[in-house]
């Protein structure tokens, strides 16, 4: 273990932002297989289901641009991932 604070604290800092990635990660993989198991129960002639489908996607949506805001996931990654459910829900839809 190296003795000099500065590395002490950029171990620790580095933990910490690795748990807190990692949190962010796993949320974004939840809701989005969440969406995926809404967009597949969805019926053409059910309205209720698309609304709360489409209200579930914009929370992925929002967790997803959080993210690549601070900087968890690259920013094609992230347009990826909200084209993807984009393009399923659309054929859905």
């Amino acid at each position: 273990m190296n003795k000099k604070l500065a590395t002490q604290k950029r171990i620790r800092i580095i933990t910490r932002n690795y748990y807190r990635n990692r949190a962010h990660k796993s949320s974004i993989k939840t809701i989005v297989k969440n969406c995926l198991l809404l967009i597949k129960q969805i019926d053409k002639s059910s309205i209720k289901q698309a609304s709360s489908v489409s209200l579930k996607i914009a929370e992925a949506f929002s967790r997803i641009d959080k993210a690549v805001n601070r900087k968890v996931i690259h920013k094609n990654k992230g347009s990826r991932k909200k084209a993807f459910l984009s393009k399923l829900l659309k054929t859905k839809v």
